[in-house]
């Protein structure tokens, strides 16, 4: 695990260098310099050779610049662009798989590969538009991800096993069919428990929606009774009176 970080981040960094050394920013003045020195050194032209050298060093020093300031954003889209190329690979072998589990002569392998796959493209989709968030989402991520890796792990065991089962024959058989069922069952259990987990989870976002709803409600409710206080309290400044005082004297 160590070593596959390690080659992620070296992935990275040389992402990081591609495109600060490939930026036309700084690439075309240094390509310029460059050509122009040597046709500086061609024509024995001191003046070209010297507008070679100030662009050759203007390149170098965009280059030098942009590493020095924007480096780490320039590792955030390396980041980016390394996780988009991980979920590709990801898909890819994902749907060898489903493509393989079609001929196990199982077909709950393939449905639940299917659903599992469903379900987690349902719960990034509530993690990034932020009906799940906060750290609780961050946990339930986790936990999610290591599940649905599980359950991919013994789908391919499961695929391996129904393989090797072919081969044999008699109780040997039988066993190992037996082992596979219960794989199989483990994971049609594990994916319905998954199922309701974030079904779960968006109830109780969906209830703290509401109940934020009821608090603007009573929040509009008393900016508008102290709108009103404050109206009267003007009116009642500006001597500004809603009855008539003759109703209120005493003849003597």
């Amino acid at each position: 695990l160590i070593k596959d970080n390690s080659f992620k981040m070296d992935d990275v960094n040389k992402k990081v260098l591609l495109d600060l050394s490939s930026a036309p920013v700084s690439l075309l003045p240094f390509a310029a310099g460059l050509c122009l020195m040597l046709t500086g050194w061609a024509f024995s032209s001191s003046f070209f050779g010297f507008l070679g050298v100030c662009g050759m060093l203007a390149g170098m020093a965009t280059f030098i610049v942009r590493m020095i300031f924007q480096m780490d954003k320039l590792k955030a889209q390396a980041r980016k662009w390394r996780l988009s190329s991980d979920s590709k690979k990801r898909e890819i072998k994902l749907d060898e798989l489903d493509n393989r589990l079609c001929y196990d002569l199982d077909p709950r392998t393939e449905t639940a590969l299917r659903r599992l796959r469903e379900l987690q493209i349902d719960f990034k989709k509530q993690i990034r538009t932020g009906v799940i968030r906060g750290q609780v989402g961050s946990f339930i991520s986790e936990k999610v991800d290591d599940l649905f890796d599980g359950c991919i792990l013994q789908l391919r065991q499961s695929f391996e096993m129904f393989k090797a089962a072919r081969k044999l024959s008699g109780k040997e058989r039988s066993e190992l069919q037996k082992q596979r069922k219960a794989i199989v069952d483990d994971v049609v259990k594990s994916i319905s428990e998954l199922g309701k987990t974030i079904t779960k989870c968006f109830s109780m976002a969906t209830t703290r929606s509401s109940s934020m709803a009821d608090k603007r409600k009573e929040l509009q409710a008393t900016m508008e009774g102290i709108a009103r206080a404050e109206q009267e309290v003007e009116d009642i400044a500006n001597d500004k009176k809603d009855y008539d005082e003759s109703e209120f004297l005493v003849e003597e």
